[in-house]
């Protein structure tokens, strides 16, 4: 693990962060100015082939041994503010993420009790069954606006793929999710 890391009056600063997590290199930096409101900040993390058993295991114990297959991420956004309108003026950025060789159960017993009439009235019943094998998010952020360029999840049994873009609101919940979603059975 190589980082620096500056506290100082007005913010802080860690840069450079490179480190080997699992055997998965991860490189990022992190510089937040506290002096403005709402903070200013510009943060960045990259990692490719991050086991995500044991990453997301550490996150939450109850799920350790539940998840396997492999992480990659790159997420690198700059902005000021935290509420729809400072994003909505300042946000730029992209954030990527990848699963691979994930094997993540969609509903366990009690929710698939609840999810058989809908899977049934949507003609889909192989998504009770059918674990998610791979996500994929491919995102950009500029100009008031969430650039959804792919988000797709696979399974053996189908897929679903969503495209499109979410003007931010002034008021954060209220920014629209109106995307169209593909999904098609295999």
């Amino acid at each position: 693990w190589l980082t620096e890391v500056a506290v100082e009056k007005n913010g802080i600063r860690v840069s450079p962060l490179t480190l080997t997590l699992n055997g998965a290199p991860v490189k990022g930096h992190a510089n937040v100015d506290l002096s403005v409101p709402g903070y200013r900040y510009d943060l960045a993390l990259e990692t490719s082939q991050l086991p995500a058993g044991p990453f997301i295991g550490s996150l939450n114990p109850t799920l350790k041994g539940v998840y396997d297959g492999m992480l990659d991420v790159v997420f690198d956004v700059d902005g000021a503010g935290v509420t729809g309108v400072n994003l909505k003026k300042n946000l730029k950025g992209m954030a990527n993420l990848d699963f691979k060789g994930a094997n993540i159960e969609l509903f366990d017993s009690w929710k698939k009790l609840f999810m058989t009439p809908v899977a049934l009235v949507l003609r889909v019943p192989a998504m009770l069954d059918s674990p998610i094998q791979g996500l994929s998010l491919q995102s950009s952020f500029g100009d008031g606006t969430v650039n959804l360029g792919e988000f797709k999840v696979l399974s053996p049994q189908f897929e679903v793929v969503s495209t499109g873009a979410i003007p931010i609101a002034d008021d954060l919940m209220a920014s629209a999710l109106a995307l169209p979603i593909d999904l098609t059975m295999k």
